[in-house]
């Protein structure tokens, strides 16, 4: 019998959750009043577990003193397990507070630097995490600008990261993760721009797109 399954004769269920994946052969035997017995072989497969799987994503940026909230991706588990978030950092020390049934951080900080954080997704049996690096008030030319996101992908990204947005755009700038001007792009006021980043070293950097009326900035990684 698979480790974690119980047999019940009254009812002839065969039930639990199996903890170790292979192939069982579990007997199966009758017996009436005058003690004849019948018996059947049965094979039962336990398939492995299925780690959960979280998709990418990337965490704006976030400012000092100013309140933040930025909702993680569900993650999806092809066994069907309920799932249960985690968020473990530092900076939940610091201000924020991780709710695990919407998969919300929130808060406002007076902390700044980076932050390491882990985004685990676990099924029961099985737990997968993502490492990402949160950002809080890197440089005061980047806070002052207006914190809001516009359209950017592939995110996580190799050679190239495309920006759209519904404003026309005059420019973009690229920052390190310290706060440094890596990259400028002028854009002839259209509404979407690609920008080489196939040169840049792998790592975090924070896009700054400027429209007529506005800057937008977001955090993107190189891989």
């Amino acid at each position: 019998m698979p480790t974690g399954l119980t047999f019940n004769a009254a009812t002839r269920t065969l039930s639990g959750k199996p903890t170790i994946a292979g192939s069982y052969v579990v007997k199966l035997k009758a017996t009436d009043v005058f003690n004849a017995v019948t018996e059947i072989e049965i094979k039962l497969t336990v398939e492995p577990n299925t780690k959960p799987s979280i998709p990418d994503f990337s965490a704006p940026m976030a400012f000092k003193s100013k309140l933040y909230s930025f909702t993680f991706p569900a993650a999806t588990d092809i066994d069907g397990n309920p799932i249960t978030y985690y968020l473990d950092s530092e900076i939940l020390s610091r201000g924020m507070s991780f709710n695990n049934e919407t998969r919300t951080i929130t808060g406002i900080t007076e902390a700044t630097g980076e932050f390491t954080c882990k985004y685990a997704a676990f099924d029961g049996i099985e737990r997968t995490e993502k490492q990402f690096i949160l950002l809080v008030d890197p440089n005061t030319a980047v806070q002052t600008t207006e914190f809001e996101t516009i359209k950017l992908y592939p995110n996580p990204t190799t050679d190239f990261i495309i920006v759209e947005g519904i404003e026309i755009i005059n420019s973009i700038e690229i920052y390190s993760i310290t706060g440094k001007l890596v990259g400028r792009k002028i854009v002839n006021h259209e509404n979407s721009a690609t920008v080489d980043v196939s040169i840049f070293p792998t790592g975090n950097y924070i896009i700054k797109t400027i429209t007529t009326n506005k800057s937008y900035v977001q955090q993107f990684i190189k891989q």
